[in-house]
């Protein structure tokens, strides 16, 4: 099944495609459970890669959280940013009974976008037509590379600069980056280092617990 994602990495393809990969792969493990948190940018157009989601992932393997109807704890904001905590409160809302017993699985999906105008050589990413005026995409990340300073955007900054690793510089550097391709290499990083947020979390809340272990010898 890893070959599966392997084929797609790297390479432009449609929503559904990854959706599908995701759902044989999680659904290969036969788990009594499986649960969901979904991140995305607040912007509207990002709402096909929630739909997409919706029905090729989670209307096939979440439990019911009303009759009929299944969702995955979503987090909708400025950048698509991880935001610490949601990890144990999407681990605490699909703790259902049938997990206590036996295990879950929960799937952490991640997304930044980017637009793109034009095609081949001529392609610029970070620009969108919306609602017949050019508009950028992603906003937050276009905001992070022009320097402006809001809560937001200086919230992508320190993730951008976390672990004493700048990844900004280079994205602004034209030597090293074509600035035709700064807004899709600046989403692919902000992907990968929201990703990275919620493994800290999770290592941090396991190093808790065995502490807590040892305290209780």
């Amino acid at each position: 099944m890893i070959d599966a994602f392997r084929r797609l990495l790297g390479r432009e393809g449609k929503l559904d495609d990854l959706n599908w990969a995701l759902r044989h792969y999680v659904g290969s493990f036969e788990a009594p459970v499986v649960g969901a948190l979904h991140v995305t940018c607040a912007d509207e157009s990002e709402c096909e890669c929630s739909d997409a989601f919706q029905r090729y992932f989670v209307n096939l393997l979440l439990p019911d959280l009303k009759f009929a109807e299944k969702a995955p704890v979503r987090l909708s904001n400025l950048g698509g940013r991880y935001e610490w905590g949601a990890l144990a409160v999407a681990e605490q809302h699909f703790a259902t009974p049938p997990s206590r017993h036996a295990f879950k699985v929960l799937l952490v999906k991640i997304n930044a976008h980017v637009g793109v105008i034009g095609t081949g050589a001529a392609a610029r990413y970070g620009q969108i037509q919306r609602y017949d005026a050019e508009s950028t995409a992603c906003g937050t990340l276009h905001a992070l590379l022009a320097g402006e300073q809001k809560p937001y955007v200086n919230d992508l900054r320190h993730a951008f600069l976390s672990e004493h690793h700048d990844r900004l510089s280079p994205l602004l550097d034209p030597h090293q980056v074509d600035p035709k391709f700064r807004g899709l290499l600046a989403a692919i990083t902000s992907a990968r280092l929201q990703a990275r947020r919620a493994e800290r979390e999770r290592a941090a809340r396991r190093h808790r617990e065995k502490a807590a272990q040892k305290d209780s010898l």
